[in-house]
């Protein structure tokens, strides 16, 4: 999990490096929100997410050597 985490992340730091500075302002079809904004917020996004799952792999590990 932690490794397809990683290669995410990469390409995302990739594709908001790779923006220019007219790319990385331009607008998306989320109103109010620039390129890089979005970019950062679905980066964020799958962090939390992947966050969140490795806690409940290990609470479910607990869990199951409880039994």
């Amino acid at each position: 999990m932690a490794e397809t985490v990683g290669v995410r992340d990469d390409a995302m730091r990739e594709l908001i490096s790779s923006l220019s500075t007219l790319q990385a302002t331009a607008p998306t079809w989320c109103a109010g929100w620039s390129a890089h904004e979005l970019a950062a917020h679905v980066a964020a996004a799958a962090e939390e997410r992947a966050n969140l799952i490795e806690a409940l792999s290990v609470e479910a590990a607990r869990s199951e050597g409880r039994r």
